[in-house]
């Protein structure tokens, strides 16, 4: 259920901030949506203001402007089998794109454990990792929901154990 906002608020929400609960490493799939949510992301607030003008000039509806802002990936967090290695997953191709400093959470496990993707992260050290990572990616979620000041989009592309421990 989402709670309308003020008008003043949606002016204030010039992009969306979103968590992406995933089970990167099994397949590539999870891979290429981390990218194209990177992809995206507005580089400044200049940018997010100017993908908005761009949205109202071509005749969309303040309504359908809103829903269509930039995603700005807030939290990323682990889902499935083996959570701390598609931490080191996620965390060495964010490092490698450019993005180290999104946070990861360790999300809720599940019988899935298995990824093609580990091995090609199993020597990465998450301690280095710039956006941290804390073992507690649900309470992670929690956090960056009741201090979002807009809506925020949870986007679940694995398994849905995290969204199913937050409520």
């Amino acid at each position: 259920m989402s709670v309308p906002l003020e008008p003043q608020a949606q002016m204030d929400c010039l992009t969306t901030p979103a968590i992406l609960s995933t089970d990167v490493g099994t397949f590539i799939d999870d891979s290429f949506a981390i990218a194209l949510l990177l992809a995206q992301k507005p580089k400044s607030l200049n940018s997010a203001r100017a993908f908005n003008s761009r949205q109202k000039l071509s005749g969309v509806s303040d309504e359908h402007t809103f829903s269509a802002r930039q995603l700005d990936l807030q939290l990323l967090v682990t889902a499935g089998g083996s959570p701390l290695a598609r931490a080191r997953v996620a965390a060495r191709f964010l490092t490698r794109s450019g993005h180290a400093n999104i946070p990861i959470g360790l999300g809720a496990p599940s019988t899935n454990r298995s990824g093609a993707l580990f091995n090609w992260a199993e020597e990465f050290d998450l301690s280095s990792y710039a956006g941290g990572v804390t073992s507690d990616g649900v309470g992670a979620m929690a956090s960056v929901l009741s201090r979002a000041r807009c809506p925020v989009a949870l986007i679940e592309i694995g398994p849905h154990t995290n969204a199913h421990a937050l409520a």
